[in-house]
Formats: structure tokens, sequence, C-alpha cells
């Protein structure tokens, strides 16, 4: 996911410019997210845990890993 962020954050800024987006390594979108440090955290999975303490997710890619 993280070069698709990177993708959509440079989109994003070209209109409105004001916001900061931050990608920190694997792992830290939910503990971010749900400490308020970020508003939007990127994540691969959700689980029950995460519900229980006010996180929701939008699908907006899915992925696999392919032997080769």
């Amino acid at each position: 996911m993280y070069p698709n962020g990177v993708k959509w954050a440079d989109e994003y800024k070209k209109h409105i410019p004001k916001y900061k987006f931050i990608f920190p390594g694997a792992g830290k979108g939910m503990t971010d997210a749900l400490s308020g440090m970020v508003d939007l955290g990127m994540v691969s999975a959700l689980f029950q845990k995460e519900t229980d303490k006010g996180a929701w997710y939008i699908a907006v890619a899915k992925d696999a890993v392919l032997p080769p």
C-alpha cells in the first residue's frame, strides 16, 4: 500500500497543499490512528480489538503474494 499512499498524497497535495502526509514504518498506521496522532492510518488488516476501540476501515485495494 505504501506506493499507492505516496501517489495519492502527491495528487491530493496538488489540490490542497496545506495537509501533511507521513508514511511511517509497518505497524504504525493503526497505533497512530487510535492514539489520535494521525487522522488516517493505512493498515492491511483490521481485528476485533481495533474495532472495539472505535476503528473502522474502507478497503481501497486487495493484495496477494504469489510464489515465483
